[in-house]
């Protein structure tokens, strides 16, 4: 008489908890900006940030040379697409004048050249 195998129950099954992921595709203008949050990098664009579904906002900040830095707080509730267009820094002191000679040159008075009878 042949006794058949003892038999195998499988593990009782564990009841895994799958966390819903939602992913922040983010793209600036101009096309390549470094992306913080507080003064951690956590990118730089485009590129897409993923969070757990219903995280709390996060407060990121866009920074590009020759840009304003610019803040935006952003949700994880559902996958969306994030645009930011930074606006460029303003030169320093203006626009530069052409200079008319020196103040103080005697020869340079353009009053004199206007009456010039020669022309």
């Amino acid at each position: 008489m042949v006794t058949p195998p003892p038999k195998v129950e499988p593990p009782p099954k564990v009841h895994e908890r799958v966390v819903e992921k939602v992913a922040l595709t983010i793209k600036t203008v101009p096309a390549t900006v470094e992306v913080y949050e507080g003064d951690v990098l956590v990118g730089t664009t485009p590129f897409t940030l993923e969070r757990p579904k219903d995280s709390p906002p996060v407060e990121l900040r866009f920074e590009a040379k020759g840009y304003k830095p610019a803040t935006r707080k952003v949700g994880f509730v559902a996958a969306q697409d994030v645009v930011i267009e930074l606006d460029k820094e303003k030169a320093a002191g203006g626009p530069k004048k052409k200079p008319s000679g020196l103040a103080d040159d005697p020869y340079q008075q353009e009053d004199d050249l206007k009456d010039n009878p020669f022309d």
